[in-house]
């Protein structure tokens, strides 16, 4: 693969992932984020429903902090911490900027929520 392909991979990636990283807004934490977050992110595989873009990936958060996002142009490898007024903070990539959302179940669904809007459906 020529430099020239990798870099609109990279691009593709960027733009694919845009809506999970755009904005920077946090929701306000709610009673149940901290057990919710701890199976979000117990470094097993989730299937990650983009909502807005209608795509799926595969997404692991592992408790260190680390994870993975598979599916698109190329992998991703993007870090997490917990957001001081709940939730979640990613950050897929160097170039990219930091995310933070809330998380609720929805039947099946670990639904993540930014600023009142479903960004990401979670399921396995």
């Amino acid at each position: 693969m020529n430099t020239r392909m990798i870099g609109r991979s990279a691009r593709a990636a960027t733009i694919a992932m845009a809506w999970l990283w755009a904005g920077g807004g946090l929701l306000q934490a709610q009673t149940n984020q901290p057990t919710i977050i701890k199976q979000v992110t117990d470094g097993k595989p989730w299937t990650l429903m983009m909502v807005k873009e209608n795509r799926t990936m595969k997404l692991t958060l592992n408790p260190d902090g680390t994870g993975k996002m598979e599916g698109g142009p190329m992998t991703l490898c993007p870090t997490w911490h917990e957001a001081a007024s709940g939730g979640v903070c990613m950050k897929p990539m160097a170039m990219m900027s930091e995310k933070c959302v809330t998380f609720r179940r929805e039947g099946p669904f670990m639904v993540g929520v930014n600023n009142g809007e479903v960004e990401f459906r979670l399921q396995r």
